[in-house]
């Protein structure tokens, strides 16, 4: 790929969140895991009771690196299957030219452990897919 593709294809393979996609308004640092830019020693900050409420209580959804087991290239807005359990979806998607295979990030509703298999819906057919850490290429 060339262009805005290459540069995505990049941006997956490091996991990276892009706005619109695995950040937005709605989502935290912390959903997001990218809880390293934010000081909780820092006394005041917008959201700082919101995010010390949400870190206590524990998050509602979080964010996750899928690699594929079965060939297939997930997309934005599939459907990540646990159990016969909807559970979340893919928020970018795409097929690593580097590693030769479809990868992906999403958000689940429930904490998963790297290793742990899932399957993502691709055209009315599951797939499955392991949760794997970034960056995703680890030379």
């Amino acid at each position: 790929p060339c262009g805005l593709g290459a540069r995505d294809s990049l941006r997956l393979e490091a996991g990276f969140p892009l706005y619109g996609h695995e950040l937005s308004e709605e989502i935290s640092p912390l959903e997001a895991r990218i809880s390293f830019t934010v000081d909780f020693e820092k006394k005041d900050f917008i959201g700082r009771d919101a995010l010390k409420k949400q870190k206590e209580e524990g998050l509602s959804h979080y964010r996750i690196g899928l690699e594929m087991k079965d060939v297939g290239v997930p997309r934005e807005g599939y459907s990540l299957i646990h159990d016969d359990e909807e559970i979340g979806e893919v928020t970018s998607g795409g097929y690593s030219p580097v590693l030769k295979k479809g990868i992906a990030m999403g958000y689940s509703r429930y904490k998963l452990s790297e290793g742990e298999e899932i399957m993502i819906e691709i055209r009315d057919e599951e797939k499955r897919a392991e949760i794997v850490s970034w960056p995703f290429h680890k030379e």
